[in-house]
């Protein structure tokens, strides 16, 4: 089996070092029975190992992978910055179907990382948070590819504005760990379930920010979800800058069923309320009341358990107060 074990610091030579006792056991004569959906494995091998050869024995079920470090196996999406399972570490498989993992007997020829392997750690978006609780998106090359060149940086942030996933984009599809709150419920960092996240790219060569604004799905959602998968191919609106002015955009779908998205811009860090009524001018919904960062905003209104009709949803930011109007159709 694999562990999860969180630290209060890194490890080294010396008495905090974690010393593991036993007989190392034989990896290519120990099957690993996995399940459908998410498993975590060791890596038994006392050699690293190109992640595709370790793994080949699952293949056909392989979905995606995911190491400690928030980096991506996600063969189907041509994503590797993996490179090689390293021994005595632990590995987040997700299988289309249940399967057995045998890894490969030892080879020298296994150790390379392969010609898939691409990765280098941002400089810009470094992420502080880590934790045994994620979600991985991977954004298509074509989504970005008019934007983004080789070393440019995209990170995931909450509503607040906290950094909660960063990838370098090395040319290709780009797969992005989302970090969510650990199980450890003193550690309040990292998304909660069901929380937004945005998108924004560091241009290295300009040093500015763009917002890469209403991703266009094609599997998953734009709030965090444990182990969720999320597939973005493209980007309807990219903002070079923060906001000039505040904004309060229609809903999307209008009318819609159960559920839409509401978007709102800020020019400037501001306390946020966003409220939905209904004819009687009742609150039905706080849908926000938190102080949120400079920048493009969207919220989910999900309407299941209410009845079909008109509803009206109410933003306030600093000075800055508008109603729209929006239609539940059931």
């Amino acid at each position: 089996k694999g562990y999860f074990l969180k630290m209060s610091a890194v490890t080294g030579a010396g008495t905090d070092s974690l010393l593991l006792y036993g007989t190392p056991v034989n990896a290519n004569l120990t099957p690993l029975s996995l399940t459908a959906g998410w498993n975590l494995i060791p890596y038994l091998d006392s050699t690293a190992t190109n992640i595709g050869t370790a793994l080949s024995s699952i293949s056909p079920q392989l979905q995606v992978v995911k190491n400690s470090a928030g980096q991506v196996y996600w063969p189907s999406q041509s994503i590797n910055t993996i490179g090689t399972m390293q021994p005595l570490n632990s590995y987040l498989v997700s299988m289309s179907d249940a399967g057995t993992l045998t890894y490969p007997a030892l080879s020298s020829s296994k150790v390379e990382a392969g010609p898939d392997y691409k990765f280098k750690a941002p400089e810009h978006y470094v992420v502080a948070v880590n934790s045994d609780n994620s979600s991985v998106v991977a954004i298509s090359e074509v989504a970005i590819a008019k934007v983004a060149t080789a070393g440019d940086e995209i990170g995931v942030f909450g509503n607040n504005g906290t950094l909660v996933g960063s990838a370098t984009y090395m040319g290709g599809n780009t797969a992005v760990t989302i970090w969510g709150r650990s199980s450890d419920e003193n550690d309040t960092r990292g998304l909660t379930e069901g929380e937004a996240f945005t998108f924004r790219l560091w241009d290295k060569e300009s040093g500015k920010e763009i917002f890469l604004q209403s991703p266009i799905l094609r599997t998953g959602n734009t709030t965090f979800e444990k182990d969720g998968v999320t597939l973005v191919q493209g980007f309807s609106k990219i903002e070079g800058s923060v906001p000039s002015e505040f904004a309060l955009e229609q809903n999307y779908p209008n009318p819609f069923n159960p559920s839409t998205i509401i978007k709102f811009a800020l020019p400037s860090d501001s306390k946020v309320s966003l409220r939905v009524y209904n004819v009687l001018g009742e609150v039905v919904s706080e849908l926000l009341n938190d102080k949120l960062a400079a920048g493009y905003h969207e919220v989910k209104f999900d309407a299941t358990g209410f009845s079909s009709g008109i509803y009206f949803y109410r933003i306030e930011a600093g000075n800055f107060v508008e109603v729209r109007k929006m239609n539940l159709m059931k």
